[in-house]
């Protein structure tokens, strides 16, 4: 059975290689990637080898422990449960959960991820090679370490397999992934280096030495540093938690394999009372999904998260530097990042767009129902940048300018994306799945794309801009100026994109239809 598993594992691997040549090279590069990862955190462990021994346990512990914690909370939060060794897939199977388990766990391993960390994890017996005791164990702990990572994420997605298949844990599990990675971005910004107290950060680390997560990693420092049994003791310790890991694995997969129950469907909001009270139309048809769209789909929520993170970002950047001048700009970076976000809503609408063409959809009526759609989420967005930025930098009468160039860039951005979304829609996650996924193509096309949409945006900005530079400082009538010009350009970039991309649209149907439907 194991030897089944594991050969059916590299199977889909080698099967996933035989699509289309885009596909092929994004599987290649995302693999290139995340090898990559493995062996600069492995050539790390290797050069801790000349490292004193406390620095080298004060590296490698709470690497190792974010290492296991990270196969716990990551599929969770991003993937959910991977599709290859999902339980359900056994249950109609004449096989038990002992049987499945080694084979699974060693499954498990199979790909890059599991690759990676075994590079890491056999650099950490190099890190520990001062002598034949530090070696053996670190042998050990290697091993150990490696197995508790993958039954770490195969624990708590077994348990979680039922809640994780909803749709509101998973845009729940999005939002929350994307806050954990800005907040690990951004922590150095935060800190003030001389208020870190050392001696507590070295009891962290020891704290996190006998922890279930950490114990395996603790335990050949201590022979590095003489205490061989305490060692002994902690890999022993870290050994029968993963026996005991497994164990319980094993009752979760039986009950897996053996419960029937469908969970029930819960009845979801059809729509907001403002989406309920929209004029009737096709227009409005278009704009009202696609609000329900901005609402409740992930990837909408993701790119949403990724305007605010790369505002806080240089926000938090300059802020640490002691310059807030460019909280003022928040506003028009907003504005344009927002209309980026929409440059490919037809690659998101997947094989439903069959919908529009079998239905007759007018392509100016799609343009302008998304356009719309867009308006009302992102011209909030940018208004309430605009003011904060400007109070912020400490220049709150700059807020009319600031406001104007985001509603340049804003309008400008949603135009273009009506024009480039129909010329070059690429591939996306499909609707309910990871929306951090790989499509394995389009990556040239998506490139081009968001640059096409960001040079107009940036373009029909760029007066705006000027205005609110000028007034910044020296010319103070081009504060209201500049909030006047928006008004005018604005809506005029806004309706040459929809008019263009309607037309572009009407003639390009079936083709846009063939090329979204290589995302699914």
């Amino acid at each position: 059975m194991v030897a089944l598993l594991v050969s059916l594992k590299l199977r889909l691997l080698r099967g996933s290689l035989r699509g289309s040549l885009s596909q092929r090279i994004g599987l290649i590069l995302a693999a290139l990637g995340g090898l990559g990862l493995g062996l600069s955190g492995a050539a790390g462990m290797v050069a801790l080898r000349w490292a004193p021994v406390d620095l080298a346990s004060a590296v490698l512990v709470p690497a190792g422990t974010v290492l296991v914690t990270g196969w716990a909370v990551v599929p969770l939060l991003i993937s959910g449960v991977d599709q290859t060794l999902d339980p359900a897939r056994f249950a109609l199977l004449p096989v038990s959960s002992r049987r499945l388990v080694p084979g699974l766990l060693l499954a498990g391993l199979v790909g890059v991820p599991g690759l990676a960390t075994a590079l890491v994890a056999a650099a950490t017996v190099v890190t520990w090679s001062r002598g034949v005791v530090p070696v053996l164990l670190a042998i050990g702990s290697a091993a150990v370490g490696l197995l508790m990572c993958v039954l770490a994420s195969r624990l708590t997605t077994t348990a979680a397999a039922r809640v994780i298949s909803s749709r509101r844990f998973r845009e729940l599990g999005t939002v929350l992934s994307v806050v954990l990675l800005t907040a690990f971005a951004l922590w150095p910004l935060l800190l003030d280096e001389h208020d870190v107290d050392y001696d507590q950060v070295e009891a962290v680390y020891a704290a996190l030495g006998w922890t279930p997560m950490g114990l395996a990693w603790a335990a050949p420092a201590d022979a590095a540093t003489g205490h061989l049994w305490r060692g002994v003791a902690r890999l022993g310790i870290a050994a029968g938690i993963v026996v005991l890991g497994a164990l319980v694995w094993t009752v979760l997969l039986d009950r897996a394999l053996t419960d029937t129950a469908s969970g029930g469907m819960s009845r979801a909001r059809v729509g907001s009372s403002v989406l309920e009270h929209l004029p009737d139309g096709p227009v409005w048809a278009v704009a009202g999904r696609s609000l329900r769209y901005w609402r409740r789909d992930p990837r909408y929520l993701i790119a949403l998260a990724g305007i605010v993170v790369g505002t806080l970002l240089p926000l938090l950047l300059s802020w640490s530097t002691g310059s807030r001048i460019i909280a003022v700009g928040m506003g028009p970076f907003v504005g344009i990042m927002f209309g980026i976000a929409t440059g490919n809503d037809v690659g998101y609408d997947g094989s439903a767009f069959t919908t529009h063409l079998l239905l007759g959809v007018r392509g100016k009526t799609d343009r302008w129902g998304r356009a719309l759609a867009a308006v009302a989420v992102g011209l909030p967005l940018v208004a309430v940048a605009s003011v904060a930025g400007a109070v912020l930098s400490g220049h709150g009468p700059l807020w009319p300018a600031s406001l104007g160039a985001g509603t340049a860039g804003l309008f400008g951005g949603i135009g273009a994306a009506a024009i480039g979304s129909a010329l070059l829609p690429y591939p996306v996650p499909e609707a309910g799945s990871n929306p951090f996924n790989g499509t394995g193509g389009g990556g040239a096309r998506a490139a081009l794309a968001q640059g096409a949409v960001f040079s107009v945006a940036s373009a029909f900005a760029a007066p705006s801009v000027g205005l609110l530079i000028a007034a910044l400082c020296c010319w103070p009538p081009a504060n209201w100026l500049g909030l006047v010009l928006s008004l005018v350009t604005a809506p005029l970039a806004l309706w040459a994109g929809i008019e263009i991309g309607g037309v572009v649209m009407d003639d390009r149907g079936p083709e846009i239809l063939a090329s979204v439907r290589k995302s699914t």
